[in-house]
């Protein structure tokens, strides 16, 4: 916990539920060949970037002294840049950058301690080339409960990079965020930010943080991003939010967000935590790292995500979706007018989400994730994924889903959370249909009824150790006004399928 600001986490508690106690890697020992020379000449200017155990995220860390003979670097600082930690097994892939000896290569660059500039160019005519030198880690910032204000047609570019400032854990989600950005909106309302272009900011582009109402983002771009795109994030007393001094209302609609996490690996282009009725609406989201839209608890739900494209996402990291959420830690909010732990129904709809990369899961509600309506949404190769409580998935369609099937129902949190897997059509070519992790099968605390299955003739059901037929399936008493079909219906009638669940969005 000592490696956030402030010095306190849901993972520094001694038994966090879903996970361990937290601890990150403090330094590496080097094979033989990782390097081309061992040969160093200032090594504590390095930088190593470094890959998760597991590959949820990855962690920088600034050398603070290297022993070529026994093949060791110590770090100085670093590895907040994630909130699980390595769970005691270590890291995983790994390079080491900020090495003069490792300039070898068009277009990389050495700073010396001395602010040299090394620079390895990639044509004969360097005096052509154009350098920018990054000054600032906030561009503009609106705050002090400022109101009606309009930024529009402007360009924020290359901010510093900030993967080596101090990170913070906001909720009991997988992820810590720095809390900045190249524009922040903190303590405001009726702010909007509209077609503009976020350019290479070293961090995050936007973070709309505390008491903030009413925010809109509206027809920008986001490209080259270091870290995120949007960051919503409020303030608690711990588990009390009835302050609300959160963001409420806020709206990211109409934008493009593109090339993302080139340095933080778990990030997105829109994070959430600690906020409530955010409306995320005709977004196109494409090339990161991890997820396209990660909400990382539940607060006080009421959240819409609906008419976006999302595809190209968890390129880099594993066990995600283009949507992923969390809930592990419940707050008392007043987002539904009193005080209550129990937040808002989410709506999540007409959305086409393309789950190619690692991305497994389509919608990925994950550990405790609770009161959310899915539907009328198009999944390329990703599954429903029912973990925690009154998750309802209906009216949908999923082309060829991947690893879990159609559906996976994991970890419910109580005999009554009301999973529900309902009018959904499933195409598929594999032959596991559902994957319900429960070893017990009962059905009282999920319900999947009145789908069409078009899958193999060999499909099945896989509940716990226990497998299924199809018919067995249907035979116990599950499945009810379910119509299977080993028949895969044309690409043609798929197509006009997916247009039709989408009509509308």
């Amino acid at each position: 916990g000592d490696n956030f600001s402030p010095p306190i986490s849901y993972w520094a508690m001694s038994n966090p539920v879903g996970g361990c106690t937290y601890e990150v890697p403090r330094g590496l020992q080097f094979g033989k060949t990782d390097f081309p020379t061992t040969d160093w000449t200032n090594p504590t200017e390095g930088v190593v970037q470094a890959f998760h155990a597991y590959h949820w995220g990855n962690w920088m860390f600034r050398i603070g002294s290297y022993d070529k003979n026994n093949r060791t670097i110590q770090f100085a600082k670093g590895g907040w840049q994630e909130a699980r930690g390595s769970c005691g097994d270590g890291g995983h892939e790994y390079y080491v950058e900020n090495i003069l000896e490792f300039l070898d290569g068009p277009n990389e660059f050495y700073l010396s301690p001395n602010k040299t500039l090394y620079y390895m160019p990639n044509h004969t005519d360097v005096h052509k080339d154009t350098f920018i030198v990054p000054q600032l880690k906030t561009i503009l910032r609106v705050q002090g409960f400022a109101s009606n204000i309009k930024l529009s047609g402007l360009t924020f570019a290359h901010s510093r990079q900030t993967f080596l400032e101090p990170y913070m854990v906001p909720s009991g989600g997988d992820w810590s965020i720095h809390l900045g950005a190249a524009v922040e909106i903190i303590n405001s309302t009726s702010i909007e930010v509209a077609n503009s272009l976020f350019a290479s900011p070293g961090g995050n582009g936007l973070l709309i943080y505390g008491r903030c109402s009413d925010v809109v983002v509206s027809g920008n771009e986001m490209r080259w991003l270091g870290d995120s795109g949007v960051l919503i994030v409020g303030e608690t007393d711990f588990y009390d939010g009835t302050k609300n001094n959160v963001p409420v209302r806020t709206v990211i609609q109409n934008n493009l967000f593109h090339e993302m996490g080139i340095w933080g690996k778990q990030t997105a282009a829109v994070f959430q935590a600690k906020s409530y009725n955010t409306t995320i609406t005709s977004n196109i989201m494409f090339n990161g790292p991890r997820a396209g839209i990660n909400v990382n608890d539940g607060f006080g739900g009421g959240n819409v995500v609906h008419g976006n494209l999302i595809f190209n996402t968890v390129r880099e990291t594993v066990d995600h979706g283009p949507f992923n959420s969390w809930d592990r830690q419940p707050y008392i909010t007043v987002a539904g007018g009193k005080p209550s732990s129990t937040p808002l129904w989410s709506h999540l709809h007409h959305n086409l989400l393309i789950c190619n990369y690692h991305s497994g899961e389509g919608m990925d509600h994950d550990d405790g994730s609770g009161y959310y309506k899915d539907y009328n949404n198009v999944f390329y190769l990703g599954t429903a994924k029912l973990k925690g409580e009154h998750i309802e998935a209906h009216d949908s369609l999923y082309v060829q889903p991947r690893g879990w099937g159609c559906m996976a129902v994991q970890d419910p949190v109580s005999p009554t959370s009301n999973f529900q897997f309902v009018n959904n059509t499933c195409i598929m070519n594999q032959t596991m249909v559902h994957d319900i992790l429960p070893g017990d099968c009962h059905a009282n605390y999920f319900t999947a009824m009145d789908n069409d299955i078009f899958a193999p003739k060999t499909a099945y059901v896989q509940c716990g150790k226990k497998r299924f037929t199809w018919k067995e399936w249907q035979a116990a008493g599950f499945g009810k006004g379910s119509v299977f079909s080993d028949k895969l219906p044309p690409a043609s009638s798929i197509i006009a399928l997916a247009k039709q669940v989408l009509k509308g969005a």
